[in-house]
């Protein structure tokens, strides 16, 4: 259940434990909104206070504990109802907030189309695709290319397992957990795990829980890394979301804060701190394209050096002067050449 803050305006008869129990259900939580206020000396009507730490299911309990004195069960039942609806937009409102540096969602089915292109071949999501690589990183699966060595294939298949606990992939977990803790690309103990991923790909249950660990392990990942860099731009953003899921964002010299830091010193900064974001860009994807053609990571090095095409799309389409991502967008690089709309 998510959190959130809201204040309120103090109205006649009003006592710490009975703001607490309007908000909380619980009027001994008093105390929450003394220590949140402590600037407020008496209860006087017209004050303001600050309710910290409020969440959908405390403003749904009001409806269970309104004080009827005074009032008809039908208008305590009414200040109830509004109470939650108030709630409920003030909730509504911090999301449209905080996604506010997003993609928009016609911007992030075009950027994960790309993706899907860059990972699968093809720019129809493969929610099915799993195949062993020989990249370093075990087994890849699904439509973002997770895989059994760094941890979200184990994601997806225990979030899988949690909703349909009977399910053909449930028997691989203990061996999805020891290979995510060491982070090998062993694939002993998974035979057989890529036909049961095949087998539950058609599931609209299994294809949701890949499209939630998606965004929860990359894309909001990456959108954070786009507002605190200052990237504006759906190109950059796109940009920024493919990096992430193919280099991730750890501490290792092939990851996304790496190619971040070393392009930020040639370039002087980023857009938050002034450059201007086309030569951002520009210079990014070359210290990604340079990362790709060597990459650090021996295990990974050859099958990346095989992939530098995906950056050649984002180079051309800057060139091309569409940093909205308006569609049709054309590919026309050495490897790619299609029209995405």
């Amino acid at each position: 259940m998510e959190n959130f803050h809201i204040y309120y305006t103090v109205e006649d008869g009003d006592t710490l434990p009975k703001i607490a129990e309007k908000f909380y259900g619980d009027r001994h939580r008093w105390q929450q909104i003394y220590d949140s206020n402590t600037e407020v000396i008496v209860l006087l009507r017209g004050i303001t206070l600050f309710i910290p730490t409020v969440s959908v299911q405390d403003c749904s309990n009001k409806m269970l504990c309104v004080e009827t004195r005074g009032e008809s069960f039908v208008q305590s039942l009414i200040q109830a109802v509004l109470m939650l609806l108030d709630c409920i937009l003030i909730k509504r409102k911090q999301d449209l907030m905080s996604q506010s540096h997003h993609l928009k969602p016609t911007e992030k089915r075009l950027a994960e189309q790309l993706i899907s292109l860059f990972e699968n071949g093809t720019t129809e999501i493969q929610y099915s695709y799993a195949e062993h690589l020989e990249d370093g990183r075990g087994i890849t699966a699904g439509k973002a290319g997770f895989t059994t060595a760094t941890g979200d294939v184990l994601e997806v298949v225990k979030r899988y397992t949690e909703r349909k606990p009977r399910n053909p992939l449930a028997v691989f977990l203990p061996r999805l957990e020891e290979l995510a803790d060491e982070e090998s690309d062993d694939t002993s103990g998974l035979e057989g795990f890529e036909d049961a991923w095949h087998k539950v790909a058609e599931d609209p249950t299994f294809r949701q829980i890949q499209d939630e660990v998606v965004d929860r392990l990359y894309y909001y990942v990456a959108m954070d890394y786009c507002r605190d860099l200052g990237l504006k731009t759906p190109l950059a953003k796109a940009v920024i979301y493919d990096t992430i899921i193919q280099h991730g964002d750890g501490d290792d010299p092939d990851g996304l804060p790496a190619l971040i830091a070393k392009m930020e010193m040639e370039v002087g900064g980023n857009p938050l701190t002034g450059v201007d974001e086309e030569l951002w860009l520009e210079s990014f994807l070359q210290v990604r394209r340079n990362c790709l053609e060597y990459a650090d990571n021996e295990e990974t090095r050859e099958v990346w050096s095989e992939s530098v095409g995906r950056v050649d799309v984002f180079m051309a389409i800057a060139e091309s002067g569409n940093y909205d991502l308006n569609p049709p967008i054309e590919i026309d690089t050495d490897e790619y050449d299609m029209k995405l709309r």
